[in-house]
């Protein structure tokens, strides 16, 4: 049986004066697409977006609708062609 590596990548948040702080993890396997929240950047900051992610330390999936199973927040920042 062979399995399949979760793909990783840490999430950083550049504010106005160029500071960056670590906002936590964005995993993907088999299920689906994960974020988690660093506890670090909890304590200090507010909620990258309210509407879609719960300001906690959960792991919370990404709804496979409306962003083709990725998080609100982060399907915006990715480049798309024209009308998407």
């Amino acid at each position: 049986m062979s399995l399949e590596p979760v793909k990783r990548l840490d999430v950083w948040r550049t504010f106005s004066d160029g500071g960056r702080h670590r906002v936590g993890i964005l995993a993907q396997n088999r299920q689906g697409v994960y974020f988690q929240y660093a506890g670090d950047y909890l304590a200090r900051f507010a909620n990258l977006s309210p509407f879609g992610l719960t300001l906690d330390a959960s792991l919370q999936a990404a709804p496979r609708d409306p962003h083709a199973g990725l998080h609100g927040v982060f399907a915006d920042s990715l480049p798309d062609g024209w009308g998407m």
